[in-house]
C-alpha cells in the first residue's frame, strides 16, 4: 500500500528530471499571442473618493518560439529563433480619457519580421544574435526570449535576463512555476547615483511571474506577468512615483518548424543562418531606446539664450534660476567640449558667466569640465574659477578623468593664491566623493594620484598657510590610508595646522582610531608636548569622547577640572553631554564612563563659563528632519573665540551637513579693552574670519582682518557695513539617472535632480564709540526636486514628472556689547514663511501622429515663519540688550 501512494509522486519527480531536455521540442515552432500594458502614475495617497488618471501604453503581438538546435554534448544547450508579428500600439484615446485601451496607428504596425536568434543553457540566456532593425523590435524580442527562463526544481539565484542582473527566486507545483524577481541592476554605462542615500531616492523593482505549463510540461500553456517598480525621494516620500506593467503570453499553436540543425557548436548553426546577413552578438538585457532631438532641433547656445534673463545675478537664490538650471542642464551634458567652450567664451553671455560655470561644474562630463578649464584664467584675481570649483565640489559623479583634470590645475603655480587654494579643497573632496561611489578606489590611479601629491607637498610646506591648505585638501578627501600624514602634522604643524589636522581626522572617523592616535590626541588635549590652541584642545577631547576606547575617555574627563581655562572646560563638558544624548556609538563609550561616579561626578562635568554647544531642530518631519547646531567657545571676558552654525538633513540612517557657517578671531581682547585672563596664554595678533563648509566639504576661508591696523581700516571706512557675497551659485544636490528593462522589453528612464540656488552675505558695523557690534548673515535660498518617471520607443513616450520646490531665507543676527565686563553677546536667527509648491506633470505621445496627452496638477503648502531659540545665556543676553530697541 505505501509503495502504490509512493508511485505517482516518484513518476512526478522522474518526469521533472527528464522534462528539461524536453522542453520547447527540437523543430517545433510555439505560437503566442501577446498583451501588455504599463501604466505611470504618483505613487503618493491620494483623498478619499479621488482618483488619479495614469499615462502609458501596450501593445499587441503574436510571437513565434522554435528550437533550432540541440548540443549533442548537452540537450539544454539550445538555440532559439524568436520571431515577431502582428505587433499593435495599445493607447486610451486623447479624446474619450475614461475609456480603454485600443489599438492606435504606429512604427509598430510595419514591425521587422526579422528573427532573433538565442542561445540558452539550462535556464540561462547566454548569447543572442539580431538584425539590423530597430532598437526597441529588438528588445521586444528579447523579452519573448526571456520568457523562456524558467526551471522546474525550486531555487533561489541570481539570473540575468531582459532586465539585467536579478535576484530569482523558482517556486514549482505541479504543472505551476511562480517566479519572483526583485533587486534588478541595469549594466548601461551612462547611468549614475549619488552615494549619499539621503541626496538619493529608493528604487525598488519587483515583478511575479506564473507560468501554467502543458500537462506533458513541454512548453508554457500561459504565462502571467505582474510587475512593480517605485521611485521616491528619501528624504521626501511623499514625491513617488509608481510604473505598473501586466504582461500575458498564451500559446495559441504548435507546428513543426520544418527546420532544424546538426552541428556540434551553435557558432556553426548561427553562420549556416546567417550567411550573406549582418548580425550583431549581444547579451539578453534589453538597451535603453534614448529621444534624441531630430527635427528644429536647438543648440547649446541657443538654450541658453532662451534662458539667459533667468540666469542672472539678480534672479540667483530664486526659483525662477533653479528651474532654470535644470531645464539646462541636460543640455550641457550633451553637448561637445567645443560648444561649452563657445557659450562661456561669447560676449554675449558676459553677464551670466558665473551661472553657466556652475552648470558646467554640474554636468560633470568631460567635455564640460575641459571645456571651462580652458576658458578660465587661474591667475586672474576674477573669483570665477573658484566659482567653478565650488560647484564641483557639490557633484555626485565625478570620473576619475575629473579627478585628473583638477589635480593638474592643483599642481599648477598660481599668482591668485585663494584659487590655487580653491583648487586643492576641491581636489580633496573629489577624491572623497568618487571613493564613496567606487568600492576600488585604492587601486584608481587617478585617486593615487590626488593623495600622493596631498600628502607629498604637505611634507614639503614651510609656512603655516601651505599646512592648512594641504590639510584642507586631505580633511575633504577623507581617506583612512592617510591618518599617518595627519598624525604628522599633528606633532610637526604650527596651532592652527594642528586643528586643521584634527578636523581632518574627525571626518574620516573615529571608527578608523587605533592607540597612536588617540594618545596623539590625549597629548594635544593634555598640552603634554607643547601649548595648543584651546580650540585644538577642544576637538581632541571631542575625538577622544567618540571613540570606543574607555581608558582614554577616562583620563580626558580626569583631566578636565584642572584645565586651566573655565571656558574650555565649559565647552568640553557642553560637548560631550551633547555627544551622549544624540549619538549611539558615543552613548555606548562614553556613556558607560558617565555612568560610573568616579567619572561622571559634579567636579569633573560643572564649570563656571558661558561657552555652549547644542543642537535644536529646524523642521521635523515624517521622512526628513533639518537641525541647526550651534558651538560657542568664549574667551574669558565673554568676547567669542570660534564658533560654528551647522545646517543639516537627518533622516533615520544618515545626517548630511548642508552648510556649516564658521567664524574665528583671536587677539580681540585687547582691543575690546580686556586681557586674556586664561594665565599664561601668548599673545596672539588680532585676526578675524570665516570658515564655509558645503554639503561636509570645507571651502578656503576668508580672512576679514589680520592686524589691529587692517582692523582699524575697515572701522573707519566701513567696508563691511555693505552686504558682502560670501557663498554664491546653483549646486545640484541630487543627480539620479537609472534604467529599468520592463519585461515587455520596454526600458523605464528614471531621473531625480535636485538643486539649490544659493545666496550668501554678511555684513558687520563695529562701533569703537560704543564699543559694540552688529553683524548679519543672511542666506538666501531656493530648491527645486524634480523625480520623472519616462517609457520611451520608436512608436510612443509617456512621462510622468513630480515637482517639488520653495524659496526663503535664513538671517543670522549677532549683537556684541564691549562696553564693559562681562561682555553680552545677542545672537538671533529667523525665518520667513515658506510656500512649498508641488506640481505633476504627465505626458503622453505617439511618434508621428496626432495623439497627444498632457496634465498638471498643482497644489501648494504653507509653512509660517520662526524664531529659533538658543541656549539660556544667549536668552538672558538678549532680554537685557534688546529691553530698549
Amino acid at each position: 500500500m505505501a509503495r502504490t501512494r509512493l508511485l505517482p509522486w516518484l513518476l512526478a519527480a522522474l518526469a521533472c528530471l527528464a522534462a528539461p531536455s524536453r522542453q520547447f521540442e527540437l523543430g517545433t515552432t510555439y505560437k503566442y499571442s501577446l498583451q501588455s500594458d504599463v501604466f505611470l502614475n504618483e505613487a503618493a495617497p491620494r483623498p478619499a473618493g479621488k482618483t488619479s488618471k495614469s499615462v502609458g501604453y501596450g501593445l499587441r503581438a503574436a510571437a513565434a518560439v522554435t528550437c533550432l538546435w540541440k548540443s549533442p554534448h548537452d540537450p539544454l544547450n539550445r538555440l532559439f529563433r524568436v520571431e515577431l508579428s502582428q505587433v499593435h500600439l495599445t493607447v486610451v484615446p486623447a479624446d474619450t480619457p475614461e475609456g480603454s485601451r485600443s489599438q492606435h496607428a504606429s512604427q509598430w504596425d510595419a514591425a521587422s519580421p526579422l528573427p532573433l536568434y538565442v542561445l540558452q543553457q539550462s535556464s540561462e540566456i547566454v548569447k543572442v544574435w539580431s538584425h539590423a532593425e530597430s532598437l526597441t523590435s529588438v528588445n521586444i524580442k528579447k523579452a519573448v526570449a526571456s520568457m523562456l527562463q524558467y526551471q522546474l526544481t525550486p531555487e533561489d539565484k541570481y539570473q540575468v535576463d531582459v532586465s539585467g542582473r536579478c535576484s530569482v527566486s523558482f517556486k514549482t507545483e505541479r504543472n505551476i512555476i511562480t517566479k519572483h524577481k526583485s533587486s534588478c541592476t541595469h549594466p548601461d554605462k551612462t547611468q549614475f547615483i549619488n552615494p549619499n542615500p539621503i541626496q538619493s531616492p529608493t528604487v525598488l523593482t519587483e515583478s511575479t511571474s506564473l507560468y501554467e505549463l502543458l500537462p506533458d510540461m513541454t512548453a508554457p500553456k500561459n504565462v502571467r506577468i505582474s510587475e512593480r517598480t517605485q521611485m521616491y525621494v528619501n528624504i521626501l516620500k511623499e514625491a513617488s512615483i509608481l510604473v505598473k506593467a501586466e504582461h500575458t503570453y498564451k500559446l495559441e499553436s504548435t507546428s513543426p518548424s520544418g527546420q532544424t540543425f546538426t552541428a556540434a557548436t551553435e557558432a556553426e548553426v548561427i553562420q549556416k543562418l546567417t550567411a550573406g546577413q549582418k548580425v550583431t552578438e549581444d547579451t539578453i538585457v534589453a538597451r535603453p531606446e534614448l529621444k534624441k532631438c531630430t527635427k528644429n532641433c536647438k543648440s547649446l547656445a541657443d538654450n541658453v539664450k532662451l534662458f539667459e534673463s533667468n540666469l542672472r545675478a539678480k534672479s540667483l537664490a530664486t526659483l525662477k534660476s533653479a528651474v532654470s538650471f535644470l531645464r539646462l542642464l541636460d543640455s550641457f551634458r550633451e553637448a561637445s567640449e567645443k560648444e561649452v567652450h563657445a557659450v562661456l567664451k561669447s560676449s554675449k553671455n558676459k553677464n551670466i558667466t558665473p551661472q553657466l560655470l556652475d552648470l558646467a561644474a554640474a554636468a560633470q562630463t568631460m567635455a564640460s569640465v575641459k571645456a571651462a578649464l580652458k576658458f578660465l584664467n587661474f591667475n586672474s584675481e576674477s573669483d570665477l574659477a573658484e566659482r567653478f570649483l565650488v560647484g564641483l565640489m557639490a557633484t555626485s559623479h565625478p570620473s576619475s578623468g575629473i579627478v585628473t583634470e583638477i589635480l593638474g590645475v592643483a599642481q599648477k603655480d598660481m599668482r591668485n593664491v585663494k584659487n590655487k587654494a580653491a583648487a586643492v579643497a576641491t581636489l580633496g573632496a573629489l577624491v572623497n566623493v568618487h571613493c564613496k561611489g567606487h568600492r576600488d578606489c585604492a587601486k584608481s590611479e587617478a585617486v593615487g594620484a590626488a593623495l600622493k601629491f596631498l600628502e607629498g607637498q604637505l611634507r614639503q610646506c614651510k609656512d603655516e598657510l601651505c599646512w592648512q591648505m594641504y590639510l584642507r585638501g586631505l580633511q575633504n578627501a577623507a581617506q583612512p590610508s592617510t591618518i599617518s600624514t595627519l598624525l604628522y602634522a599633528i606633532r610637526n604643524g604650527g596651532k592652527k595646522s594642528v586643528l586643521t589636522a584634527l578636523r581632518a581626522l574627525k571626518k574620516i572617523g573615529s571608527e578608523h582610531f587605533n592607540d597612536q592616535v588617540l594618545d596623539a590626541l590625549e597629548k594635544v588635549y593634555g598640552q603634554v608636548d607643547r601649548r595648543h590652541d584651546t580650540t585644538a584642545r577642544a576637538l581632541a577631547a571631542e575625538l577622544i569622547f567618540s571613540s570606543s576606547s574607555l581608558r582614554h575617555i577616562e583620563r580626558t574627563l580626569e583631566l578636565l577640572p584642572r584645565v586651566e581655562a573655565p571656558e574650555l572646560a565649559t565647552f568640553i563638558a557642553s560637548k560631550l553631554f551633547e555627544l551622549v544624548d544624540r549619538t549611539d556609538r558615543v552613548r555606548s563609550f562614553a556613556g558607560k564612563v558617565l555612568s560610573n561616579s568616579t567619572f561622571g561626578n559634579y567636579y569633573n562635568l560643572a564649570h563656571s563659563g558661558s561657552s555652549a554647544t547644542f543642537t535644536k531642530y529646524l523642521t521635523k518631519g515624517e521622512d526628513l528632519n533639518s537641525t541647526y547646531a550651534v558651538n560657542m567657545e568664549l574667551i574669558p571676558g565673554g568676547l567669542l573665540k570660534e564658533s560654528s552654525l551647522d545646517f543639516n538633513l537627518e533622516t533615520e540612517d544618515e545626517t548630511l551637513n548642508l552648510i556649516s557657517v564658521g567664524l574665528f578671531a583671536g587677539g580681540l581682547d585687547s582691543v575690546a579693552g580686556g586681557g586674556d585672563e586664561s594665565g599664561g596664554s601668548e599673545e596672539e595678533e588680532a585676526m578675524a574670519g570665516m570658515r564655509l563648509s558645503l554639503l561636509g566639504y570645507e571651502l578656503r576661508p576668508y580672512v576679514f582682518f589680520v592686524g589691529t591696523s587692517e582692523l582699524m581700516s575697515h572701522v573707519w571706512s566701513g567696508t563691511g557695513s555693505e552686504p558682502t557675497p560670501a557663498l554664491q551659485g546653483n549646486l545640484m544636490m541630487m543627480d539620479h539617472h537609472q534604467f529599468v528593462a520592463l519585461f515587455n522589453g520596454l526600458v523605464l528612464e528614471l531621473k531625480l535632480q535636485g538643486v539649490i540656488s544659493l545666496d550668501m552675505t554678511g555684513s558687520i558695523q563695529i562701533s569703537l564709540w560704543n564699543r559694540n557690534s552688529h553683524s548679519v548673515v543672511k542666506t538666501s535660498g531656493a530648491a527645486v526636486i524634480q523625480a520623472s518617471a519616462s517609457l520611451n520607443s520608436d512608436a510612443a513616450s509617456s512621462h510622468v514628472q513630480l515637482n517639488v520646490a520653495g524659496d526663503t531665507h535664513l538671517e543670522f543676527v549677532t549683537d556684541l556689547d564691549f562696553y564693559e565686563k562681562p561682555y553680552k553677546m545677542c545672537i538671533q536667527m529667523t525665518q520667513p514663511g515658506v510656500v512649498l509648491r508641488h506640481n505633476t506633470r504627465k505626458y503622453e505621445s505617439v511618434t508621428g501622429r496626432k495623439h497627444l496627452v498632457r496634465r498638471l496638477k498643482r497644489r501648494s503648502q504653507n509653512i509660517s515663519g520662526k524664531s529659533y531659540a538658543f541656549h539660556n545665556k544667549n536668552s538672558e543676553y538678549c532680554s537685557i540688550m534688546l529691553a530698549d530697541v
